[in-house]
Protein backbone atom coordinates (compact mmCIF):
# COMPACT_ATOMS: atom_id res chain seq x y z
CA UNK A 1 0.00 0.00 0.00
CA UNK A 2 2.90 2.47 0.74
CA UNK A 3 4.28 2.38 -3.11
CA UNK A 4 0.64 3.09 -4.06
CA UNK A 5 0.35 5.54 -1.39
CA UNK A 6 3.61 7.59 -1.81
CA UNK A 7 3.01 7.04 -5.83
CA UNK A 8 -0.45 9.27 -5.44
CA UNK A 9 1.02 11.62 -3.50
CA UNK A 10 4.17 12.16 -5.02
CA UNK A 11 2.43 12.87 -8.53
CA UNK A 12 -1.25 11.69 -8.83
CA UNK A 13 -1.05 11.54 -13.07
CA UNK A 14 1.47 8.87 -12.66
CA UNK A 15 -0.53 5.37 -12.83
CA UNK A 16 0.91 2.60 -11.58
CA UNK A 17 0.30 -1.18 -12.82
CA UNK A 18 0.22 -4.71 -11.06
CA UNK A 19 3.65 -5.49 -13.00
CA UNK A 20 5.52 -1.88 -11.85
CA UNK A 21 3.90 -2.91 -8.12
CA UNK A 22 6.09 -6.39 -8.86
CA UNK A 23 9.05 -5.21 -9.91
CA UNK A 24 8.94 -2.75 -6.97
CA UNK A 25 8.00 -5.59 -4.29
CA UNK A 26 9.63 -8.25 -6.34
CA UNK A 27 6.76 -10.48 -5.83
CA UNK A 28 5.39 -13.15 -7.81
CA UNK A 29 2.72 -11.88 -10.30
CA UNK A 30 0.48 -14.55 -8.72
CA UNK A 31 1.31 -13.10 -5.01
CA UNK A 32 0.28 -9.53 -6.56
CA UNK A 33 -2.85 -10.60 -8.33
CA UNK A 34 -4.17 -12.35 -5.15
CA UNK A 35 -3.17 -9.50 -2.96
CA UNK A 36 -4.76 -7.08 -5.37
CA UNK A 37 -7.78 -9.41 -5.20
CA UNK A 38 -8.08 -9.03 -1.88
CA UNK A 39 -7.49 -5.58 -1.45
CA UNK A 40 -9.88 -4.58 -3.96
CA UNK A 41 -12.62 -6.98 -2.58
CA UNK A 42 -12.08 -4.55 0.34
CA UNK A 43 -12.52 -1.38 -1.40
CA UNK A 44 -8.52 -0.24 -0.70
CA UNK A 45 -7.69 0.24 -4.58
CA UNK A 46 -10.04 0.26 -7.87
CA UNK A 47 -8.65 -0.81 -11.16
CA UNK A 48 -8.76 0.54 -14.53
CA UNK A 49 -8.17 0.02 -18.44
CA UNK A 50 -5.83 2.52 -20.31
CA UNK A 51 -8.17 4.38 -22.87
CA UNK A 52 -4.54 4.40 -25.19
CA UNK A 53 -3.42 1.06 -24.78
CA UNK A 54 -6.33 -1.71 -23.64
CA UNK A 55 -3.45 -3.60 -22.37
CA UNK A 56 -2.78 -1.80 -19.25
CA UNK A 57 -5.00 -1.63 -16.04
CA UNK A 58 -3.72 0.78 -13.67
CA UNK A 59 -4.15 0.37 -10.20
CA UNK A 60 -5.12 3.30 -7.74
CA UNK A 61 -5.55 3.94 -4.05
CA UNK A 62 -8.72 5.17 -2.96
CA UNK A 63 -7.38 7.03 -0.54
CA UNK A 64 -10.85 7.96 1.74
CA UNK A 65 -9.94 4.01 2.75
CA UNK A 66 -5.75 4.89 3.17
CA UNK A 67 -7.04 7.02 6.07
CA UNK A 68 -6.72 4.20 8.68
CA UNK A 69 -3.26 3.05 6.82
CA UNK A 70 -1.91 6.84 7.42
CA UNK A 71 -3.00 6.53 11.04
CA UNK A 72 -1.05 3.14 11.60
CA UNK A 73 1.72 4.37 9.46
CA UNK A 74 2.47 7.71 11.27
CA UNK A 75 1.80 5.63 14.99
CA UNK A 76 5.14 3.00 13.75
CA UNK A 77 7.13 6.50 12.91
CA UNK A 78 6.49 7.80 16.17
CA UNK A 79 7.67 4.61 17.84
CA UNK A 80 10.55 4.29 15.93
CA UNK A 81 11.74 7.89 16.56
CA UNK A 82 11.08 7.21 20.20
CA UNK A 83 13.16 3.75 19.73
CA UNK A 84 16.03 5.50 18.08
CA UNK A 85 15.77 8.76 20.92
CA UNK A 86 16.51 5.67 23.62
CA UNK A 87 19.08 3.88 22.53
CA UNK A 88 20.84 6.61 21.01
CA UNK A 89 21.39 7.03 16.84
CA UNK A 90 24.66 5.82 16.76
CA UNK A 91 24.04 2.21 17.89
CA UNK A 92 20.18 2.50 15.87
CA UNK A 93 22.14 3.22 12.73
Amino acid sequence: MWILYRAQMQDPDNRLTATDLCNATKMLKSQMNRTLNSMEEKGFISRLRSDTDKRLIYVTLNLEKALPYQEQHSKILELIDRIIEQMGEDKVL
